[in-house]
């Protein structure tokens, strides 16, 4: 199970689940907004809380997708990033309040290479850029995901679950997720790079985890993005 919780506000906060075994390995994920009474004032007794379910269960498309093994949501609680574990595939959902229901954003992002693809996701946890006053805006909001067991081709040879990471970043004008310059991926057999990715709040900056790299003793490499490509900084 995986679980991200994003604070509401002083009386609740937002609850995102990811249940990917139910179904047969379906995988589900839903969000609940959980509410304390503003207005109570014992200070012994606990004050009233409320669960409630946000929307329709979001849900994988086969069995073994393990929709939801992978999440990762915003600060504002209401763009979330969906992985699966054997789907291959990645989902981008945002929740409209107005209208009280999921809506995917752009197209689902595919991976033919691995059936991994998915397996570790992270999105920015603050609008593009940082700009703590602008308003919500989906244009530019990138996405990094992980698939740890991606074959490579070293020294000419297959180096099989070396792993790889790929950043996305959302055209509006297009509404589609397009990759910022070539995949980031292992140089060693078994090392799975991209087991654990994570993308700074302002989108700028990826730190991407090899756990079985320099046999064993794992490393972590940090990138900054840079409008088509990635560099070590």
């Amino acid at each position: 199970t995986t679980e991200t919780v994003v604070a509401k506000g002083g009386t609740g906060i937002r609850v995102f689940v990811g249940y990917p075994y139910l179904n047969d390995g379906r995988g589900v994920v839903r969000a609940y907004d959980i509410e304390s009474d503003p207005n109570a004032t014992d200070v012994i007794a606990p004050p009233a809380v409320s669960i409630r379910q946000l929307g329709k269960s979001l849900e994988g498309d086969e069995e073994g997708d393990l929709y939801g093994a992978a999440l990762s949501v915003d600060l504002t609680g209401s763009f979330a990033a969906i992985g699966t574990r054997g789907g291959g595939y990645v989902d981008m959902m945002m929740w409209y309040d107005a209208i009280g229901t999921w809506k995917e954003v752009g197209e689902r992002i595919r991976s033919s290479q691995s059936a991994s693809f998915g397996s570790a996701i992270a999105t920015a946890r603050r609008s593009f850029r940082s700009c703590r006053l602008c308003p919500f805006t989906i244009d530019g909001r990138r996405v990094i995901v992980g698939s740890p067991e991606h074959n490579c081709t070293v020294n000419n040879a297959t180096a099989t679950s070396c792993g790889m990471a790929t950043v996305y970043q959302f055209d509006e004008a297009d509404y589609q997720w397009k990759q910022i310059g070539s995949s980031i991926e292992g140089s060693s057999v078994d090392e799975r790079l991209g087991t654990e990715v994570t993308m700074s709040p302002d989108s700028e900056f990826v730190a991407v985890g090899s756990p079985f790299a320099k046999e064993g003793r794992g490393s972590v490499h940090l990138y900054r993005i840079l409008q088509n490509h990635t560099e070590t900084p």
